[in-house]
């Protein structure tokens, strides 16, 4: 290839005028098209100035070495656009120069490996570099011939004049048609409020948008110009829209669509720039069509409605009937059985406990699934926290001859702020998994605390003998319906999903490891904040043997199993019991007897339970009379129908199924608090 310094132009004195005269016959053209498009128009112009056969104006893409056609002209109209790759052709000599050059003659043997001066016959060409506001090569004009032209050098000058104008135009429109691209691709329209100019301007979507016809640019006096398409009535979102024309404040918010165009949601994303003395100079900003957006959004907020109405129905409906073979089961337990049956007996109380566990686990998930799952925030002392909630599994461990040790490190003493029921769930939910599957050995419960102020960490390990697991598949035990090799083991593989989501809901993390054959090992690490220890100062309940006389007990509920059961849960203390099946035969009864305590549903027809609690409350502050522990015994166990029961008046509410010791405890810790 020839040396590209040899091709430079050299415009002398005998081409000066040459290129005079080229310079003034491409300016006429450009002025005689009259076209608002220069790079579109300039291709055609300078063929026709110069008589020459290709003209091109190219962009670069460096990080390629590629040259792409934005406009061209071709007198035989062989070449509309094209993109090619510029080593081994003379326009890379021009990009590698970053100046004019020119070659007059023998363009093919100066350039062997450009295929297109062969295929298209050029013999002669110039060509100069348009240069962007960086200096930085953006493209090249080039003219080519099928002849040798002796004023080649001549051409490459005018053209030379005429880049930094055909510069400027080029990279006006790759800005315009990327601009356009993005646009269409991004679905989106965009508004400017020019306060200057009082102009305000749309892009086509936006329109479309909006549903206006006509200019896209008009000027206007009115500061409320990027407003007037909005629904008169709609304050709030004209509020803040002019917040952002006349404060500069951010805006994005969501509208309906304006009347008379498509029923839709936009959402309406904008800034402000100010100018020199501060005042906001334009408004800019996207319309977009979120109607899909804010309908999935609703979908899903009803979604959630009803799986929190199903959970609502389901607790109620599965805890009823649970209720009655957990509370009789209980009840025959304590009373004088054979070996066969009281053998019986155990297996049903068993699978009433196995079966309450499973709802309690589906309907734990689906809390948590639903964010309905609330921390309860209380100091609460973490070695009795730990030995309560360990104690269920060391009686099964004992029955399977394994060794059971809970092991408190020197640490873990104190008050901790937290939801206790919550961390002896996970206690309790890590402890029974590894009792569970530990055929034999030895399973250990060992927490601490380490560390102290903000850095204070509870550290919890469950470290079990039993089959273990692969490495890999640690991951996979905490995912819903998974459980380890055994299925014989039974259970709905929730329990771990559950714990790992309530540890993160406390900030911490938990992890598995094990080795198969040699053991498993579980730990949780979350902060810990110490507080001080609680006062106690609510008295002792009072034995039922030691009552002075027998309880007057009114009982609300609708269902007859449950009546049936409570009335012989409440014979076993020898209470009184008056059984009614509605709130307001309950509210009625009350007022014409007095009870010591009311056991109350939640869900009761004619008059629910909360109504019907407010309705005594009401009675009782009437009549100046002391409040009579109220407690709401219902199915209803989320944490709603909880905090519905304290705000209607309720002194405890207590989640069916229940065993009668929970039941009686609760009224001797009522009753000897109200004697008291």
């Amino acid at each position: 290839m020839t040396d590209p310094h040899e091709a430079r132009v050299s415009a002398g004195p005998d081409l000066r005028g040459v290129a005079s005269a080229f310079r003034r016959a491409i300016a006429d053209g450009l002025m005689c098209a009259a076209t608002d498009d220069l790079v579109a128009d300039a291709p055609r112009v300078i063929a026709e100035a110069v008589n020459a056969d290709l003209v091109l104006i190219t962009r670069l893409h460096r990080h390629a070495g590629i040259l792409e056609t934005v406009s061209c002209y071709d007198v035989y109209g062989r070449v509309s656009s094209f993109a090619y790759d510029m080593r081994g052709t003379p326009c890379e000599v021009v990009v590698s120069m970053g100046a004019p050059v020119s070659f007059a003659k023998a363009l093919q043997r100066t350039f062997p490996d450009d295929a297109d001066l062969r295929t298209l016959d050029l013999h002669a060409y110039s060509g100069t570099p348009l240069l962007d506001e960086n200096g930085e090569v953006l493209g090249v004009v080039c003219v080519l011939w099928s002849l040798e032209r002796p004023d080649a050098a001549a051409v490459a000058s005018a053209l030379a004049d005429l880049a930094p104008r055909l510069a400027r135009e080029t990279q006006r429109r790759l800005d315009r048609d990327a601009h356009a691209v993005w646009e269409r691709a991004a679905a989106h329209g965009l508004w400017r409020f020019d306060l200057r100019s009082a102009t305000m301007t749309y892009t086509p979507t936006a329109l479309t948008l909006l549903g206006k016809t006509g200019a896209s640019s008009f000027a206007t006096t009115n500061p409320d110009a990027p407003f007037e398409w909005l629904p008169s009535d709609d304050d709030a979102i004209a509020t803040a829209l002019r917040a952002t024309v006349r404060d500069g404040a951010p805006l994005d918010l969501v509208c309906p669509s304006p009347p008379g165009a498509p029923a839709r949601w936009l959402r309406l994303v904008g800034c402000a720039q100010r100018g020199p003395t501060g005042a906001v100079e334009l408004v800019a900003g996207s319309i977009s069509d979120v109607t899909e957006l804010v309908d999935a959004r609703r979908a899903a907020a009803a979604a959630r409605e009803a799986q929190s109405a199903f959970l609502a129905n389901m607790s109620h409906e599965m805890r009823t009937p649970l209720n009655g073979v957990v509370a009789l089961a209980d009840l025959l337990a304590a009373s004088p059985l054979d070996e066969r049956r009281r053998e019986m007996v155990e297996m049903i109380r068993a699978s009433g406990q196995m079966l309450e566990r499973l709802v309690n686990d589906a309907l734990d998930l689906a809390k948590i699934e639903a964010g309905k799952v609330e921390l309860a925030l209380a100091p609460f002392d973490i070695a009795a926290a730990v030995t309560a909630a360990a104690h269920p599994s060391r009686i099964v461990a004992e029955r399977k001859g394994l060794e059971f040790v809970v092991s408190l490190g020197a640490g873990a003493t104190g008050a901790l702020l937290g939801d206790e029921l919550r961390w002896r769930q996970i206690i309790a939910n890590l402890v029974s998994n590894a009792v569970k599957f530990t055929p034999a050995g030895r399973v250990e419960l060992a927490v601490d605390i380490v560390g102290a102020g903000d850095a204070a960490e509870l550290r919890i390990d469950v470290v079990d003998t039993g089959p273990g697991f692969e490495r890999a598949d640690a991951d996979r035990l905490f995912k819903r319906f998974e459980q380890g090799g055994d299925r014989q083991v039974g259970g709905a593989g929730l329990g771990l999903t559950i714990t790992r989501a309530l540890v993160e809901l406390m900030g911490g993390v938990i992890s598995a490891d094990a080795t198969p054959g040699a053991g498993a090992r579980f730990c949780v690490r979350a902060p810990a904040v110490r507080v001080e220890a609680p006062q106690l100062d609510a008295p002792p309940a009072q034995p039922y043997a030691e009552w002075s006389r027998p309880p007057r007990i009114l009982l609300a509920e609708d269902n007859p199993a449950t009546q049936r059961v409570m009335e012989l849960v409440l014979e076993a203390i020898g209470a009184s019991v008056h059984i009614v099946s509605d709130g307001a035969q309950a509210v009625q009864a009350f007022g014409d007897e007095s009870f010591d305590l009311v056991l109350m549903d939640m869900s009761m027809p004619v008059l629910d339970g909360l109504a019907a609690t407010r309705a005594i409350r009401a009675a009782e502050h009437a009549l100046g009379r002391a409040p009579t522990p109220i407690l709401m015994l219902t199915a209803n166990a989320l944490p709603d129908h909880v905090e519905s029961a304290r705000a209607a008046g309720c002194d405890a509410h207590i989640a069916k199924p229940v065993s009668p010791a929970r039941v009686l405890d609760a009224i001797a810790q009522r009753l000897a608090v109200r004697a008291a």
